[in-house]
């Protein structure tokens, strides 16, 4: 059971962040000084280098962001290298910036994890993550989440219409047989 658990963890964190997936990924083609292309490369420097190399990296990133303040793609790169590398404090201050100027419902659902991983827990954040997906009518693992960190009544009878409907399978949502606690230390540990 437990590696169907780990199994289920890992495909729900991969809805979570198919946004940031989606992201550009180094390609030869963009000119050398394009601010995505040298983000896509710190990204991939961070992920070979030892930790002792990585504080200078983050610092390149750090400045690359400066330069290009409106560059989200910069900004999500830079946010997903913090919370990788378990800086979650920087990368709320991140997506809190993002979250007022390029909203997605996905980034306020990571940004109210984040905050209840540092122990700072809002549910208004969680309230807000599931009123926008009522409003755009998006019945998703994103709201699925929200409703059970909110530890909203409608949660268990959706996961289980969901499930009988076929839009999810029981293990794809096998992650919510954890306790919150539990369920956060995995995506953030």
């Amino acid at each position: 059971m437990k590696k169907s658990v780990k199994l289920s963890v890992a495909i729900f964190y991969l809805f979570l962040c198919i946004p940031v997936f989606s992201l550009p990924i180094f390609n030869e083609s963009l000119p050398a000084d394009d601010p995505t292309q040298e983000a896509a490369l710190l990204v991939q420097k961070l992920i070979t280098s030892e930790d002792s190399e990585k504080s200078e990296i983050f610092k390149q990133f750090k400045n690359l962001l400066d330069e290009n303040p409106e560059n989200i793609n910069v900004r999500k790169m830079y946010i997903n290298s913090l919370l990788a590398d378990r800086y979650y404090a920087e990368g709320l201050q991140e997506l809190e910036i993002l979250n007022k100027k390029h909203f997605t419902r996905t980034d306020l659902l990571t940004e109210c994890m984040v905050k209840e991983r540092l122990g700072k827990r809002d549910d208004e954040c969680y309230r807000q993550v599931i009123h926008l997906s009522e409003q755009q009518q998006s019945i998703d693992s994103d709201y699925l989440t929200a409703l059970f960190f909110a530890n909203d009544k409608r949660f268990e009878p959706l996961k289980n219409r969901l499930i009988k409907e076929g839009v999810f399978k029981e293990s794809d949502l096998l992650i919510f047989t954890l306790s919150k606690e539990t369920m956060l230390r995995e995506f953030y540990p």
